[in-house]
């Protein structure tokens, strides 16, 4: 079984007193933000740094728009992007998927997924890395976001059961999402679909 387990590589900070890095599931990084959208890093002082956006994955109630810019303080504590965001990436004003919260003490990266390049980003979860162009990444999220919901408990649920997705034409996100839900049983060629099924150890 264990061709069909993927440590889960991030950490995450949790919003509390404590500063305490807790690790989260996939679905946890994916609705625990105001804002999922691709940015460029375009500017940064001793004290912070400046990102713009470039495209909206997801917006949850902030109302911001393509062009806008947006503010994140530089400072090393959990309610921050240091952890998340390199002095070298600011530097080099690199581009990626942005993962945002916005508490009353302004922005703060929960993460950032740096661009494998110019014309390709990148999403990486449960040691899957799922690539694509801005557009490619959109269409992703639209499909997770309508195939997945938070239930009681901050639980997720999906429409669909296991035994309905090997003919399920879901992309990756998606797909990856639901293999974290169904693990026991499940039919090889549905972890075919994923790229890190052929990196796993068979």
């Amino acid at each position: 079984m264990k061709t069909l387990i993927f440590s889960l590589l991030f950490s995450f900070a949790s919003v509390g007193a404590h500063a305490e890095v807790m690790p989260q599931q996939m679905h946890e990084i994916l609705f625990g933000n105001n804002l999922i959208v691709h940015v460029k890093i375009t500017n940064h002082t001793d004290h912070n740094y400046t990102i713009r956006i470039e495209e909206i994955f997801r917006d949850h109630q902030i109302g911001i728009k393509l062009g806008d810019y947006i503010k994140i303080k530089k400072k090393f504590n959990i309610q921050t992007s240091s952890e998340r965001v390199s002095s070298a990436m600011i530097a080099s004003r690199a581009s990626g998927v942005a993962f945002l919260v916005k508490t009353e003490n302004g922005w703060y990266m929960r993460n950032f997924m740096i661009d494998n390049d110019e014309k390709m980003c990148r999403l990486y979860f449960s040691g899957c890395e799922i690539k694509g162009s801005v557009a490619q990444m959109k269409t992703q999220f639209e499909e997770y976001f309508k195939e997945f919901e938070l239930v009681k408990n901050g639980e997720i649920r999906g429409k669909r059961k296991a035994k309905e997705l090997k003919k399920a034409d879901l992309k990756e996100l998606a797909l990856l999402q639901y293999t974290r839900m169904y693990v026991v049983g499940y039919d090889k060629s549905i972890y075919e679909k994923l790229p890190c099924f052929e990196k796993a150890d068979r």
